[in-house]
């Protein structure tokens, strides 16, 4: 094991004394949410080895992206789940999942290491559970408070996060993958676009996949149908514009993506039950 590996293994283990405190200490969330922020941070300058100056604070802030959008969607996936050993099996995976992120950030960390495919590959892929993960969590959040009379949260909230979501992470991938951002930001002004007017149309949703009984809806069990149908958006958008950007979209690699996306939405079209089952 070298140094960066031992390192990572180290914020890993922080993270995992967290996220056993919260399950097992769920009233602790606010503080555990705090604590989370200032692991990722101190991860931040011990790993990534960002110095207290204005050029390298703001060249490693695009590197907080991914791992806070990562652990707090996943705070609130794992709260989603009412079975314990349940959530210790995801809190395991997602320990495993932060471990590689980090060295993946690390590696990408020097313009010339970021072409890595093994290292590019493993952030592509967080960063896709990373838009559905955080973006549940805004779901369900609207929907609790949608669900309850005494309390009320504007929609455009919710539609902002969504956008500024699509655009960090894709402003974030950009230039992981080497292209240009200042021809880059029209693309990203319209995949958060994108993301925004989906995201609207979303809130008509209360539906969550998959549902099985009025109560479980009410509970928000399962994840939002809004969330995954809002990631594939971006996995489709981010595909098309990138593979334009570097100029290797083609036909073919175009008719994969739109297959891939046809193929995904079916599945949910099928399985999931769109109204509450009594």
């Amino acid at each position: 094991m070298n140094s960066l590996q031992k390192k990572s293994l180290i914020v890993t283990f922080l993270l995992a004394v967290q996220y056993v405190g919260l399950l097992n200490f769920p009233p602790l969330l606010p503080i555990i949410l705090v604590s989370i922020l200032a692991t990722i941070i101190f991860s931040w300058f011990y790993l990534l080895e960002v110095k207290l100056e204005k050029a390298s604070l703001l060249a490693g802030s695009k590197f907080l992206i991914l791992p806070l959008l990562f652990n707090y969607g996943s705070i609130f996936f794992v709260r989603a789940n009412y079975q314990i050993y349940i959530s210790y099996v995801l809190v395991s995976l997602v320990l495993v999942a932060n471990f590689y992120l980090l060295v993946a950030l690390k590696r990408v960390f020097n313009l010339e290491e970021r072409a890595a495919i093994f290292q590019r590959n493993i952030i592509i892929s967080l960063a896709f559970i990373s838009i559905f993960l955080s973006i549940a969590a805004l779901f369900r959040f609207f929907v609790s408070f949608s669900i309850r009379p005494e309390t009320f949260f504007p929609q455009i909230f919710l539609v902002v996060a969504v956008a500024l979501i699509f655009y960090l992470v894709s402003y974030f991938l950009a230039w992981e993958n080497g292209i240009n951002l200042k021809k880059f930001r029209p693309y990203n002004f319209v995949i958060s676009l994108l993301g925004a007017e989906a995201t609207w149309i979303g809130t008509i949703w209360t539906v969550n996949y998959p549902v099985f009984s009025s109560y479980e809806k009410a509970g928000l069990g399962g994840s939002p149908l809004p969330a995954i149908i809002l990631t594939i958006i971006f996995y489709f958008t981010w595909g098309v514009i990138s593979h334009k950007a570097d100029q290797s979209l083609t036909r073919r690699v175009m008719f994969e993506y739109i297959f891939l996306c046809l193929l995904f939405l079916s599945v949910l079209v099928v399985t999931a039950r769109w109204l509450p089952q009594i």
